[in-house]
């Protein structure tokens, strides 16, 4: 699984974001569904990413990552 989509803080990096993305989904050449993924978030009051956890719809598969910084 790659983390590749943009994560919901609005001073990621220094830059804003003001559209969260919050599920992807593509397609091969005939249309068909091969990659459908959820994305939720938990920010602190700063509003920094602490938590990400995604959901495979396809594969059935899940997971949760926290986030420490320091």
């Amino acid at each position: 699984y790659t983390h590749w989509y943009y994560w919901p803080s609005k001073t990621l990096f220094g830059k804003t974001r003001t559209n969260i993305l919050t599920e992807t989904k593509t397609f091969d050449m005939t249309g068909t569904l091969n990659w459908d993924v959820k994305q939720g978030y938990v920010l602190d009051a700063d509003g920094y990413v602490i938590k990400s956890n995604y959901q495979n719809i396809l594969l059935a598969t899940s997971g949760v990552q926290d986030y420490i910084y320091q």
